[in-house]
């Protein structure tokens, strides 16, 4: 029998899981997880979450074994070029930003967390150093933090900035969005 690493336990709070391991709501969903919506609360197990859409233990048991697995297989990635690319137009609000907070040696992180109508949203903050999770790079003269797990989710993902008369910000260009809520904050894979 094989043995695998457990990252995993259905006694876990599903926001933990989605900020660690966001990828793994893929696994999840095929397994009858419904991981979006408004009514999910960050602050519930994967088995209370799981039992409500009425799974049985066999099958939580089931879809933890295949999480855990998956995580067991994956390599990190210690570069990530070319994973988040940034328009010139984004750079320069970025750094206006940075410099009128006084960060202008400072990373931006680009991170995954859950919420939102659609499961996921991004965010986006300045840290003075990286951690030993994260992957490093540039990008327009930016210099961008991701944590590891995070890369797959975010594989080739663009941050524009976009101007129009009802308003302005960034927006996230994201290949791997399957879909996304109408207010464009949140999105799901």
């Amino acid at each position: 029998m094989e043995t695998v690493q457990v990252h995993i336990v259905k006694e876990m709070l599903i926001g933990e899981v989605m900020a660690r391991w966001p990828h793994t709501t893929t696994i999840m969903a095929r397994h009858g997880f419904k991981v979006g919506g408004c009514n999910l609360s960050p602050l519930e197990t994967i088995e209370q979450i799981s039992k409500t859409q009425g799974m049985s233990d066999s099958r939580i048991d089931e879809m933890i074994g295949d999480v855990n697995k998956s995580l067991a297989e994956e390599k990190p990635a210690e570069s990530m070029s070319g994973v988040v690319n940034i328009t010139e137009t984004a750079a320069l609000h970025i750094k206006k930003i940075m410099q009128s907070e006084g960060k202008e040696n400072a990373f931006l992180k680009l991170s995954v967390v859950p919420g939102g109508c659609s499961g996921f949203n991004y965010e986006m903050d300045f840290v003075e150093k990286p951690s030993s999770q994260d992957m490093q790079d540039e990008s327009q003269g930016v210099k961008l933090l991701m944590e590891k797990t995070h890369e797959k989710f975010l594989q080739g993902i663009t941050i524009d900035f976009r101007e129009t008369l009802n308003g302005a910000g960034f927006v996230m260009q994201n290949p791997n969005a399957k879909s996304g809520c109408s207010c464009g904050q949140s999105f799901s894979v």
